[in-house]
């Protein structure tokens, strides 16, 4: 039954692939070639990886008849499907998601991560660890908000590869609180503050019960 419909509509089917075609190849003569021109028109300035691909079919989709932006929606629907998947089951995500848990911060090298997430999944080694992470940083911050920055130098004069690891409200990293020192400094600067402009007001209000200082204003004078 299948086969009988689709032999019926096949000569459609490949009239509407050709349109398709023929609309991409316009659309790359109209943009001369122009990949960033052609993105910032047909994908609202969206720039993918492998933006080419998708300029090219979001304009062959056009002229099949589908509306504007409809390829890319499903591009980007189909994307965060399968980012969903690999955060799901790569032993790199699994790991650091149950890391995180419970912390709003991570630090330190391959092997100190590699050490902390063998508890909760099966990692062959640091070294492939430092190797696929890089891979898995855009996944884990698409799907759970963890983000996660390679290549710091905690130390001075120490080339190894520091990893930062953070979870913070929404998608952002923690915001750092305030040391108590410089919170109470803060405090007392405000009590200053608010005792000087009291007394400043005081020496201008006589009912206040401060001074009685009251501005003189002179009598004017007429010829």
């Amino acid at each position: 039954m299948f086969w009988q419909r689709f032999n019926a509509a096949s000569d459609r089917i490949f009239g509407a692939l050709l349109d398709g075609l023929v609309g991409a190849m316009k659309s790359r003569r109209d943009f001369g070639n122009d990949n960033d021109l052609a993105a910032e028109a047909l994908l609202d300035g969206w720039r993918p990886r492998f933006v080419d691909a998708v300029v090219w079919s979001e304009a062959a989709c056009r002229r099949m008849g589908f509306a504007p932006g409809k390829y890319v929606q499903a591009h980007k629907d189909n994307k965060d499907v399968a980012f969903r998947f690999l955060a799901e089951a790569a032993p790199i995500c699994i790991g650091i998601r149950k890391l995180m848990a419970n912390r709003d911060e991570w630090r330190g090298y391959p092997l100190q991560l590699y050490t902390a997430i063998r508890p909760y999944v099966d990692v062959p080694s640091e070294e492939w660890l430092a190797r696929d992470l890089p891979m898995f940083i855009p996944i884990l911050d698409r799907i759970y908000g963890i983000k996660i920055v390679m290549h710091k130098r905690f130390v001075q004069n120490d080339n190894r590869n520091g990893i930062i690891i953070g979870v913070g409200r929404g998608r952002h990293f923690p915001t750092r609180r305030r040391p108590p020192a410089l919170k109470k400094h803060s405090q007392n600067r405000t009590r200053t503050l608010n005792r000087n402009q009291k007394q400043d007001q005081r020496g201008r209000n006589p009912s206040s019960g401060g001074s009685s200082y009251e501005p003189k204003i002179p009598t004017p004078t007429y010829p």
